[in-house]
């Protein structure tokens, strides 16, 4: 008999800051040249910085979170934020799926997510920045839609990385 696994995808709440934090750090320490921060700078941060980005992301327009859990252990994440430059356009950051759950879609669902509360705020592009190196991100944003922009910069953790941004055209709802 084969069982099932319940998987969901989902705005964190409050009752998940210790969940995230844990997988936050974890992402940060197995895929470091994935993220513009650094796995000792995220370690020094207090609970109570933990629980006010939570706090900040529960709700509205402006900042957003979502886990992946399987079975109620989270194993993916998102997030997205207004630019204070483009209060039109939304960005994705800090998407991680653990390796154990890549290719099973819950990528694909993370970003649906994010699209689904930025073209709730009103915003009209959804932008966000990749390691240009990280073919298997790059192909899940392309399979979601999103094309490069010409945009690249460096990793602001590893400056020898050069990352590309990929934007999409979203419709506000």
């Amino acid at each position: 008999m084969c069982s099932r696994s319940a998987t969901t995808v989902g705005r964190i709440g409050l009752s998940d800051v210790e969940a995230f934090r844990e997988l936050r750090l974890r992402a940060l320490r197995d895929d470091p040249k994935a993220f513009g921060s650094t796995h000792e700078n995220e370690t020094q941060r207090s609970l109570a910085e933990w629980r006010a980005r939570v706090e900040d992301s529960t709700a509205g327009d402006s900042a957003f979170l979502a886990l992946a859990t399987v079975d109620g252990v989270a194993v993916g994440m998102v997030g997205g934020y207004e630019p204070a430059d483009r209060p039109a356009d939304r960005e994705v950051v800090s998407m991680w799926v653990g390796p154990a759950w890549r290719g099973k879609g819950l990528g694909r669902s993370l970003i649906e997510a994010v699209e689904a509360w930025a073209a709730a705020a009103g915003a009209v592009h959804l932008t966000l920045w990749v390691v240009a190196s990280n073919t298997p991100a790059v192909n899940l944003y392309h399979r979601a839609g999103f094309a490069e922009t010409g945009e690249t910069r460096p990793l602001p953790s590893d400056q020898s990385l050069i990352q590309i941004q990929m934007s999409k055209s979203i419709t506000p709802g």
